[in-house]
């Protein structure tokens, strides 16, 4: 049971944030983090977005987004561990979408040889509930492959892709058609 949220919602640039980036590193396995400098710096460019979000001015999570157009993808969500399951991520996730409609995020796939499924399955069941719909296609690339998730069903992935590669230009990656998932439409 979620517990009741009140209070004020306010989110600003991460910029070199200790707290955004302890937060960073214990939410990522290693292999899907980049250099903590070089997001920052890249938070620079435009379209990419690096936030922090408060209630009340207290620090609730972080959320690093690129928007090209009228798309935006996720790179990275994250809510502090003792304030999970109080609705905090939902919430940053609405304002988000209120924002940008057409959103996407690769998360890991639910692999039943994975150490870690249950955060997998949990993370998934997080989105789906928060609005975002398979899209039938997963990214594999040197780290893993992960679930292409989008807010609107028929979301163009290869633009979703192209979108991602600007984050990772050096990254070589591949769309692949989700085993077991159909397409929305289909």
């Amino acid at each position: 049971m979620m517990e009741h949220m009140s209070g004020t919602l306010s989110s600003r640039w991460a910029g070199f944030e200790p707290r955004a980036k302890a937060l960073y590193v214990s939410s990522f396995p290693k292999v899907e983090r980049f250099p903590y400098g070089l997001i920052c710096a890249v938070a620079y460019l435009p379209g990419f977005h690096f936030r922090t979000w408060y209630i009340d001015g207290k620090f609730i999570g972080l959320i690093y987004t690129l928007t090209r157009h009228s798309m935006s993808v996720i790179y990275y969500l994250a809510v502090v561990e003792e304030e999970r399951g109080k609705g905090y991520g939902a919430l940053i996730l609405k304002e988000l979408c209120k924002l940008r409609p057409r959103t996407a995020l690769i998360t890991e796939s639910d692999d039943i040889q994975a150490a870690n499924r249950v955060q997998r399955q949990r993370r998934i069941a997080f989105y789906l509930r928060n609005g975002f719909v398979q899209t039938g296609w997963q990214l594999a690339d040197y780290s893993g492959l992960y679930d292409i998730m989008a807010t609107v069903s028929g979301l163009d992935v290869r633009k979703a892709r192209r979108l991602i590669g600007r984050f990772t230009p050096w990254v070589q990656s591949r769309l692949v058609r989700s085993p077991g998932v159909p397409s929305p439409g289909a």
